[in-house]
């Protein structure tokens, strides 16, 4: 992918959209069918997994982890996409597939109105 795609002619551009294309179906034909099944429903008819799992009959986890293989078919596109593999200490590639997440910050006060030591 070129490292900046503003740079492309319109004929480039349509060559670099067909091969994404062509990229994306291979990836998703390689899944089992279940797991093609909820890709379309959450992406084409646009259902919320709660949805997905009334309309497969299935728990509602279980459509939610039919779903899970759509981050690993990201690492698959080579750094395509929101996800891009990133190097880790020691130089090797991360196999993280999750979306970058700031941590969360350290709590100042305690959760609740007393402390574990008994202060207010």
């Amino acid at each position: 992918m070129p490292a900046d795609i503003r740079s492309l002619s319109p004929d480039e551009l349509l060559a670099h959209a067909s091969f994404l294309r062509g990229l994306a179906g291979e990836l998703v034909g390689a899944l089992p069918e279940e797991q093609r099944t909820v890709l379309y429903l959450r992406y084409f008819e646009d259902l919320m997994p709660t949805a997905i799992a009334a309309r497969l009959s299935v728990p509602v986890k279980t459509s939610k982890a039919r779903h899970k293989p759509r981050s690993r078919q990201r690492t698959a596109w080579g750094g395509f996409g929101p996800v891009r593999a990133r190097r880790v200490s020691g130089g090797a590639p991360s196999t993280s597939t999750s979306t970058c997440r700031r941590p969360k910050p350290a709590r100042l006060t305690p959760a609740h109105p007393r402390s574990a030591c008994g202060r207010a």
